[in-house]
């Protein structure tokens, strides 16, 4: 009772969900039985929401979806520069925003891709504590896998052989304001950029530098951090209305927040969270082949964790056809993915090898900007990560 009564948008709908199913007007009234029991059951979905994930977590769980859904519907390797050895994706963050956070892991966990360099960019008078502070407090082995700069001196180059046979991206941290944010995206050509409100106008007005100075700088991905924004307008089939394309500039208003003031997974429409709780239960269905439903949703919902690497799981996928030259947007991927990789022949075992070996530093990087670090001992190696 009391958690309902804390939250004045269950009350409003369970008072209409009352009067729709009391009122002596048949206009007013449900039509039928089924529509009762579905407003029913997102008042359900709701209260569950609220036992699963602590008010605290329901805005870094709302960043989350927001940055995987960006790698899947806008991914990186369509922004790569160079080609061959030359091949980097450079991607930036301009702002303090806590956003932040999660658009490193996405971006470094989805951009793992074969023969091409990652380079991370950060722009904010707060960076280089941000990075610190992950290393220091949150992700201990990212100074082993990654090579870390500051204002463009490297601070960090001491890859573990071990972990890594190569760096696994270049996290370079700035704070010199709009003049560095134009001459370091100019000098990297970055083409993805995404920034907060604090940094928007000095991102805006380096974009259309840009854009003045000719096409080779384009096509560019500027996302913005929009608070009005709904987070349930976003991952739907086709493209988002206010998404707008100017002369190989894309802009995307990325949201910050729901509807609702608590995390409701049933609400959402993305294609992402619709596959990744898919991927979780196929997961858990092969690990627990007793697990009910209501066990199975509640591991993945109750756990950030759980959500999240799904989510990786799911953007990561296109990434992972790209690098066999394949689209998921193909109606006949299925087919081209069997004959491509999984036909037995000399070439598709190259290819899954390939595709294995991706997969596997995806997962990686993804451990790795969770806590995980590696093993003090190896031969504990075969256990599934490390703490």
């Amino acid at each position: 009772g009391r958690e309902i009564m804390e939250d004045d948008s269950i009350i409003e709908q369970l008072l209409n969900t009352m009067y729709k199913a009391t009122a002596n007007k048949r206009r007013n009234r449900y039509r039928n039985a089924r529509e009762l029991c579905d407003d029913l059951t997102v008042l359900l979905n709701k209260l569950h929401a609220r036992k699963f994930i602590p008010r605290k977590q329901i805005a870094e769980a709302n960043y989350m979806i927001a940055m995987y859904d960006l790698m899947e519907r806008h991914p990186l390797f369509e922004y790569i520069n160079g080609s061959g050895s030359e091949a980097v994706i450079d991607a930036a963050f301009a702002g303090s925003h806590p956003m932040r956070k999660f658009f490193l892991k996405a971006v470094f966990s989805c951009g793992q891709m074969r023969s091409v360099r990652l380079r991370i960019h950060l722009f904010s008078e707060d960076s280089a504590d941000f990075v610190k502070g992950l290393l220091e407090e949150e992700c201990p082995a990212l100074e082993k896998a990654a090579v870390i700069a500051e204002n463009g001196k490297v601070i960090s180059d001491k890859i573990d052989p071990n972990m890594a046979a190569e760096p696994m991206a270049y996290i370079c941290s700035y704070s010199g304001g709009i003049r560095q944010i134009a001459e370091v995206t100019k000098n990297f050509g970055i083409h993805y950029m995404i920034c907060d409100e604090t940094e928007e106008k000095n991102v805006r007005t380096v974009v259309r530098e840009l854009m003045t100075c000719g096409a080779e700088r384009l096509p560019f991905l500027l996302g913005t951090l929009s608070e009005g924004q709904d987070l349930f307008e976003i991952g739907i089939e086709e493209e988002p209305d206010d998404e707008k394309r100017i002369d190989g500039l894309l802009q995307v208003p990325i949201p910050t927040k729901k509807r609702t003031p608590f995390y409701d997974e049933n609400a959402a429409r993305s294609r992402l969270e619709r596959r990744a709780y898919r991927i979780h239960r196929s997961y858990m269905m092969e690990k627990f082949p007793e697990a009910g439903e209501e066990r199975i949703r509640d591991s993945y919902f109750s756990s950030l964790y759980n959500m999240e690497s799904s989510m990786r799981s799911v953007a990561a996928i296109s990434y992972k056809c790209a690098a066999v030259d394949l689209s998921v947007y193909d109606e006949n991927v299925c087919e081209s993915y069997r004959k491509k990789v999984l036909s037995g022949t000399q070439t598709a075992r190259k290819a899954m090898a390939e595709l294995t070996a991706m997969e596997h530093r995806s997962w990686m990087a993804f451990m790795i900007l969770n806590g995980w670090d590696a093993p003090p001992d190896r031969n504990c190696i075969e256990e599934y990560a490390f703490s």
